[in-house]
């Protein structure tokens, strides 16, 4: 408690992104000195933008395992191998080089 009474802090909020069930981390949020304590608008917009970081960071992990899961290794041509890309939606599975 001296610590934050050494750094004028009067007013605290940690909030925790959640995506998929999982906690990302605990980000917390001070306020010192002359600024006024957290407001109920302040909570929401924190909830909020630890909402959009969880989903951001559950997007950013899960967007290599995407890439890696879309590669396809077409038969090698001439002694060549192309590598393409599957487009996932209408058609299936037509491969794009």
């Amino acid at each position: 408690m001296a610590v934050y009474r050494a750094a004028a802090m009067h007013s605290a909020m940690m909030v925790a992104p959640v995506a998929r069930g999982e906690t990302i981390g605990t980000p917390s949020l001070v306020r010192a000195g002359d600024s006024l304590p957290f407001a109920e608008d302040d909570v929401e917009m924190a909830h909020d933008l630890a909402h959009r970081a969880a989903t951001c960071v559950d997007n950013a992990r899960r967007y290599p395992r995407a890439i890696l899961d879309r590669m396809v290794v077409p038969p090698v041509e001439d002694g060549i191998a192309v590598m393409a890309a599957r487009r996932v939606g209408e058609g299936g599975n037509e491969a794009t080089p």
